[in-house]
């Protein structure tokens, strides 16, 4: 009996240290939060379209050997105009999955947080929207039609409209045009954490100026007078040398 008393006693201090205040963090994983900072975000979106963009499969295997910039002698199917389904597949998911993700997240948040419409918080928008601009470009320029009207909203729509090509572009210069019309050129961004541009915004604004020439160049065979329009309005704030480079 008095052991058994003994193994209860035993059994109560057991219990006791074993339970703490902060047991439920063993079940929070650390490297999964949910909640990232913008800084953190705009770095990995900013990688993440860039391996997509210039990756070897899409790029290389894909874009150069269509232009026949180049040839190759061995996975031949590209070389037959074969392109492998799963491949072209894997890339038009990464910009939605990764890069795109990041950054809607970066205008979610911002327009959620304390920082709402402060000149930090929209010049940070202003840089994610121009960079979800220079993806769309690069998907209708390589898919035609996508999903962008109703694309990145998550749970809300699994199964978003494409949208035509002349849509996507003119949507597109709307998005740049707001998104120049939000920078204000004396106030930061993300700082060092930008790694195109080091969150200088006069080099952000060049930047939307040029994807808007180049829109308006795409747009000329079908709206001529709105292409001209677009040119005109932005070739003064476009690149002028190369020291606007990345």
């Amino acid at each position: 009996m008095k052991n058994i008393k003994y193994l209860f006693v035993a059994m109560g201090l057991l219990i006791s240290v074993s339970c703490g205040k902060n047991f439920g963090d063993i079940n929070t994983d650390p490297n999964n939060p949910s909640q990232v900072p913008v800084e953190f975000l705009i770095t990995s979106a900013e990688k993440a379209m860039a391996d997509d963009i210039w990756d070897e499969w899409l790029n290389a295997r894909f874009g150069l050997l269509v232009s026949q910039y180049w040839a190759q002698n061995n996975y031949t199917d590209e070389s037959r105009w074969n392109f492998r389904t799963g491949v072209i597949n894997s890339y038009w998911g990464y910009y939605y999955s990764r890069s795109l993700r990041d950054l809607q997240e970066i205008i979610t948040l911002n327009d959620s947080g304390s920082a709402a419409g402060t000149a930090k918080a929209k010049n940070q928008n202003a840089v994610a929207s121009i960079l979800k601009v220079y993806i769309f470009h690069h998907l209708t320029d390589t898919w035609g039609p996508i999903p962008y009207s109703e694309a990145l909203l998550g749970s809300e729509n699994r199964a978003p409209k494409y949208d035509s090509q002349k849509d996507v572009y003119m949507g597109l210069d709307r998005d740049l045009q707001n998104a120049i019309a939000d920078i204000d050129e004396s106030e930061d961004s993300f700082g060092s954490a930008d790694v195109i541009y080091g969150g200088d915004m006069s080099l952000w604004k060049k930047f939307a100026n040029s994807m808007r020439l180049r829109i308006g160049m795409r747009m000329s065979d079908i709206e001529p007078v709105m292409a001209q329009s677009i040119v005109e309005a932005a070739a003064a704030g476009a690149f002028t040398s190369t020291a606007d480079n990345a």
